[in-house]
């Protein structure tokens, strides 16, 4: 017979950092604890360059599922971001960590963020993020005073939509912010924004 098989921790911890976790394991602890959406959790696990920089943002604090849509929707579909290792490029993940910061902080609207400033922050490593947001005009105003207006223009342009809402197409109340946050250039805050616009629409 032969004698029984001793395998210390360091030996378990060891094969599992060289082996990586188990996949069905992972896809628990993305979904489970924290709240990442299946078809994300899919492409993280599918992927371990995406799914080692999820970790590394993961532990400054950001949420979960906000990093995952982050990654998904401009990282890991893109030829020349998905390529990019982040266990050596430092750099791009504290990038990254600042992009996140400016939605987190309420400095930019996330939309502006996505469609406007991603791609200029991945070209520019070097221009302070703040700056390049301010130099885009999409950083939102501290005073928020003229979302009323706003709100009223937009409600007032389209007569026929109000009508629809009031019908019972609640979902419409995504075009009327889709809109009105066009119309302010990503400067407004989007929930009191939404809060303005659903006002006239009861009154």
């Amino acid at each position: 017979d032969l004698p029984p098989v001793k395998i210390i921790k360091e030996t378990i911890d060891i094969l599992e950092s060289e082996i990586g976790e188990n996949p069905i394991h992972t896809y628990k602890k993305l979904t489970q604890l924290r709240g990442v959406k299946h078809d994300n959790a899919m492409v993280l696990i599918d992927n371990r360059l995406m799914l080692n920089l999820f970790n590394k943002l993961n532990i400054q604090g950001f949420d979960p599922r906000e990093i995952a849509q982050l990654i998904v929707n401009k990282i890991a579909s893109h030829d020349d971001y998905s390529k990019v290792d982040f266990e050596v490029e430092e750099d791009k993940v504290n990038r990254l960590a600042s992009f996140m910061s400016l939605i987190k902080n309420n400095k930019v609207s996330k939309s502006a963020a996505y469609n406007q400033l991603f791609d200029k922050m991945w070209e520019d490593m070097k221009t302070p993020l703040i700056k390049m947001a301010e130099n885009l005009h999409i950083l939102k105003e501290e005073d928020q005073s003229f979302l009323g207006v706003i709100a009223q223009e937009i409600v007032d342009a389209f007569p026929d939509k109000v009508k629809a809402y009031h019908n019972g197409k609640k979902g419409l109340i995504g075009f009327f912010m889709g809109q009105a946050m066009k119309k302010s250039r990503g400067k407004a805050d989007p929930k009191l924004l939404q809060k303005e616009i659903e006002a006239l629409l009861k009154s």
